[in-house]
């Protein structure tokens, strides 16, 4: 009994210690509802620096690869891809991945810190000037 209470207690402590995954993504409100928000979209993506792909639909935008750091044997890149979730909300997916000196690429599944640090403020910021706020996502705030 003790030991089971033992254990408990260590998974409860070191619980605290395990890492935030933020999820690939950002919502973003749009405050008032116009009828160019898809031109809206576009307009902030490509103040916050994002080259809109060429095979971009009006169900999905998609951003040309911008790379973000290089270490080694790869690099980090990234696109994203912008859905309508409903009349006036948009979700941003961040597609990141490790390109390698050979040319695989493996997905990462999550959106590492320094990542999400290099994309959402300036992104964050086009949305704002572009009439989007941060939309509420899992008990936190996108800023």
């Amino acid at each position: 009994m003790h030991s089971f209470l033992a254990a408990a207690l260590l998974l409860i402590a070191f619980s605290g210690c395990a890492p935030t995954l933020a999820p690939p993504y950002f919502d973003y409100a749009e405050q008032a509802s116009t009828l160019s928000a898809h031109a809206d979209v576009v307009q902030a993506l490509q103040e916050a620096g994002w080259q809109i792909a060429d095979d971009s639909s009006a169900v999905a935008l998609e951003t040309q690869p911008r790379i973000f750091s290089q270490a080694g044997i790869y690099r980090v890149e990234a696109h994203l891809e912008v859905l309508q979730m409903a009349s006036n909300r948009v979700r941003v997916l961040v597609h990141p991945y490790r390109v390698y000196f050979d040319g695989a690429r493996n997905k990462i599944g999550y959106l590492p810190s320094n990542l999400r640090r290099a994309i959402e403020p300036p992104l964050l910021d086009a949305m704002k000037a572009n009439g989007f706020e941060a939309a509420i996502q899992k008990g936190r705030e996108g800023t």
